[in-house]
C-alpha cells in the first residue's frame, strides 16, 4: 500500500543553520591582536555564516508558507510568491489577529537584519571591501563588517528567529511540531507538518 511522504524545509533549514554556527568562531580577529583581521577565520566564518543567513531566512518563510498551505489553505502559487512582510499580513488578516505587538520585540527587528544580510548576500553586487593595512572592520558592500560573521552572532540570529515563530504560533493558537522529521510517512493520526492547528 502506498503511503503519502512529507519534507519539511523547517527541520532542514534550522538544522543546517546550526550545524554551520557550529563550526564558526567567536572573533574574526588575531589572537594576540584585535586590530588585525584573522583571514582564515574569517573566510571561515563567512562560508559557514552565509549558510546560517540563508538557511534561518528560509526557515521563517518555509512556516510562513506551512501555515498558507496546511492551516488556512491558501497554496495557490501566488500566496507562495509573496514578500514575508505580505505573508505575515494576510496570516494575520486570516486569523483576525493584530501582528503590531510581536512585530515590535527585538525577535521581528534582528530577523529585519538578518532578511537584510540574506539578500545582501544573495544578491550579491560590490566586492570591495575597503581600503586598510588588514581588512577593514566596516566594509562598503552593505555586508555591514567582520563582527557580523560570528558564531555569538549567527547563534543569536537563530534564536530570535525561532523566538518569532513561536510567537506568532501562539498570536494565532498553531502548535510547532518541532520533532517532525525532515521527511516523513503519513500514516494514521501523524502529524507530518512543522506547524499545524492541532496536536496529532
Amino acid at each position: 500500500m502506498a503511503v503519502a511522504y512529507y519534507m519539511n524545509m523547517e527541520t532542514i533549514s534550522l538544522e543546517n543553520a546550526r550545524d554551520h554556527a557550529e563550526k564558526m568562531t567567536n572573533s574574526n580577529h588575531v589572537d594576540d591582536n584585535k586590530n588585525f583581521c584573522d583571514i582564515d577565520k574569517l573566510q571561515n566564518n563567512l562560508k559557514n555564516g552565509w549558510i546560517v543567513a540563508v538557511s534561518m531566512c528560509n526557515y521563517l518563510e518555509s512556516f510562513l508558507n506551512t501555515i498558507l498551505r496546511d492551516c488556512i489553505q491558501y497554496d495557490k502559487e501566488i500566496f507562495m510568491k509573496l514578500s514575508i512582510e505580505t505573508k505575515v499580513e494576510i496570516i494575520y488578516f486570516y486569523y483576525k489577529k493584530d501582528f503590531s505587538k510581536t512585530k515590535s520585540k527585538d525577535c521581528w527587528e534582528q530577523f529585519k537584519k538578518l532578511n537584510t544580510l540574506r539578500n545582501n548576500l544573495v544578491h550579491y553586487k560590490i566586492n570591495l571591501l575597503g581600503y586598510s593595512t588588514t581588512v577593514p572592520f566596516e566594509w562598503e558592500n552593505k555586508l555591514i563588517g567582520i563582527d557580523i560573521f560570528t558564531k555569538k552572532r549567527m547563534i543569536k540570529f537563530i534564536n530570535k528567529t525561532c523566538e518569532l515563530t513561536k510567537e506568532i504560533a501562539q498570536d494565532l493558537n498553531l502548535i510547532i511540531n518541532d520533532t517532525v522529521s525532515i521527511i516523513c510517512g503519513a500514516g494514521k493520526d501523524l502529524n507530518v507538518s512543522y506547524v499545524t492547528t492541532h496536536n496529532d
